[in-house]
C-alpha cells in the first residue's frame, strides 16, 4: 500500500512539474503586440508595392526604397527591445540584412542591377512576402505552430 501511495504521489509530482515547466516556457514568448502586428502589415504592403516597381530603374524609386528600409530599421530597434521576443527580432534582423536575400538584400541587388526581369521579381516577391506572412502569422497567434513556421523561414534564410 505504501509503495502504491508513493508511486501515485511521484506520478502526480512529475505531472505537476511538467505542467509548471510548460507554463514557464510559454511565458518566455512575447505576447501579441498590436503595434508590431500593424506595422508589419504596413511594411509588407509597402514592400509588395515597391517590389512591383523593381522592373523599372532603381533611381526612380530610391527615395521610396530608402524610406522603407528606414522603417524596417525602426522595427528592428523596436523588436529588439521587447522582452522574450527573440524569434520576431531574429526575423526582422534577417529582413534588414542586406547580405541576405530578403528585403534589404533585394533592395541592395536592385540598386546594383538597376532593374529585374518580371520572372525574377515574381519569384523574389513570393519568397519575401511568404517570410513576412510567417512573421505576421506568428505575431498574430503566438502559438507553437506559427513559431515553428517562422523558425523554419529563419533557418532557410540564414
Amino acid at each position: 500500500m505504501k509503495n502504491t501511495k508513493h508511486l501515485i504521489l511521484s506520478v502526480f509530482g512529475l505531472a505537476l512539474m511538467m505542467w509548471l515547466l510548460g507554463s514557464c516556457t510559454s511565458t518566455k514568448m512575447a505576447t501579441h503586440d498590436p503595434y508590431s502586428y500593424q506595422k508589419t502589415k504596413e511594411i509588407k504592403a509597402r514592400t509588395s508595392r515597391l517590389m512591383d516597381k523593381a522592373s523599372e530603374p532603381f533611381d526612380g524609386h530610391r527615395q521610396e526604397a530608402e524610406s522603407l528600409l528606414s522603417e524596417v530599421d525602426e522595427m528592428v530597434t523596436y523588436e529588439k527591445n521587447r522582452p522574450n521576443n527573440e524569434i520576431s527580432n531574429e526575423m526582422w534582423q534577417l529582413l534588414a540584412d542586406e547580405n541576405r536575400f530578403l528585403l534589404a538584400g533585394f533592395i541592395k541587388k536592385w540598386k546594383e542591377n538597376e532593374r529585374f526581369s518580371k520572372a525574377f521579381l515574381q519569384e523574389a516577391k513570393s519568397q519575401i512576402i511568404d517570410a513576412m506572412d510567417a512573421l505576421l502569422s506568428f505575431e498574430e497567434k503566438k502559438d507553437a505552430k506559427t513559431k515553428e513556421s517562422l523558425q523554419r523561414v529563419i533557418r532557410t534564410n540564414q
